[in-house]
């Protein structure tokens, strides 16, 4: 309990100095800041790589002679599931090292992506936004890439943990299933961040881009932290931990 209070303070202070540092700059250092491959883009990858590591090294550590888990299996898969989706987030991220290693943009792409990078987020056909940097409006909204996204982490960041701790039912399936969780106060977080995002947005404080820029990267600090938590909460249930 009081480690999971603990990395709960930490997170709400860093996450807070985070922003408040970035806001104390000027409109235009915001845009220089928010950048592809400066500082806010490569907390978002860094932040997405060590989140990978963690579920995968909580994936092998599952590993138990008894077929304990979902399906029969001998390992929990939902640890593998949650590292390659942030494997996935972070080649989105970095367009799948396109900028790091200099490589050129196939035609097919570079007609089709808002960007011109090889990443799927950004393909016209489910862009947030248009190529001036301004929200699409219509149906695209609920199934744009970032749509996507949201339902992604308010289904298992905000409601698992909360139907997990006030329904018995839910509990008793997410037990059978297991199917890890984080704490609600982190699920909060993910919550608190989008309607602060989404304010911003609508009075203009920053410059779009920008603003959604520093809000994915405050998601992928959260999926850290949370990533962090499964840690602290599962190592000492795992098989090997245990067992010989």
């Amino acid at each position: 309990m009081k480690k999971s209070t603990s990395l709960e303070f930490i997170v709400l202070f860093l996450i807070i100095t985070y922003n408040t540092l970035l806001f104390f700059q000027s409109p235009e250092q915001i845009i220089i800041l928010t950048k592809d491959d400066n500082i806010v883009e490569n907390t978002s990858a860094i932040s997405y790589f060590l989140s990978a590591i963690i579920l995968f090294y909580l994936f092998f550590k599952s590993k138990s002679d008894k077929k304990k888990y979902f399906l029969g299996t001998n390992k929990n898969y939902f640890f593998l599931l949650l590292g390659v989706f942030f494997i996935i987030c972070l080649g989105e991220e970095i367009s799948w090292g396109q900028r790091i290693f200099n490589i050129g943009t196939p035609q097919i792409i570079l007609d089709n992506n808002r960007q011109g990078e090889m990443n799927l987020h950004n393909l016209n056909f489910w862009e947030a936004l248009d190529k001036h940097d301004k929200s699409k409006h219509g149906l695209i909204r609920f199934y744009s890439s970032v749509a996507i996204y949201s339902y992604f982490w308010f289904l298992y960041c905000v409601m698992t943990p909360i139907l997990n701790k006030y329904s018995l039912k839910i509990q008793n399936i997410i037990a059978k299933l297991y199917l890890p969780v984080i704490p609600v106060f982190l699920g909060s977080l993910f919550l608190i961040n989008f309607i602060t995002f989404e304010i911003i947005e609508r009075i203009n404080i920053i410059d779009l881009r920008s603003s959604g820029e520093i809000k994915e990267t405050n998601f992928a600090l959260l999926f850290l932290f949370a990533s962090i938590s499964l840690y602290m909460r599962y190592r000492g249930n795992l098989p090997q931990a245990h067992t010989k």
